[in-house]
């Protein structure tokens, strides 16, 4: 795997690899309600206990379907994520406030 050294100007080095840069500059693809279906269930999760949708321009989006639902497990979150990454998709997370910001 080849692999790009850059410099932040302030002495430190970061490493990519040259596919993670490649995958930025390719275009994304787009997904249907079936494709995100099946890998919602092929992650562990029930399609219907959590809030997903496919939108107009193919991309998914996931989170829980109501602020005092059940959370997804951190496998569950980096299978979904992994799943998208994978097919080059645009991911979009549903998030919900509790109405207790800054201690208020």
């Amino acid at each position: 795997m080849l692999r790009l050294r850059m410099h932040n100007g302030q002495g430190k080095r970061r490493e990519m690899k040259l596919s993670a840069i490649f995958s930025l500059l390719l275009p994304r693809k787009r997904t249907t309600e079936e494709d995100a279906r099946q890998a919602i269930i092929a992650c562990g999760i029930n399609p219907d206990e959590i809030a997903w949708q496919v939108g107009a321009d193919g991309s998914f989006a996931f989170g829980r379907n109501h602020p005092n639902a059940t959370e997804l497990t951190d496998a569950q979150i980096k299978c979904l994520i992994d799943w998208a990454q994978g097919r080059r998709l645009k991911l979009g997370f549903i998030g919900w406030e509790d109405g207790q910001l800054n201690g208020s």
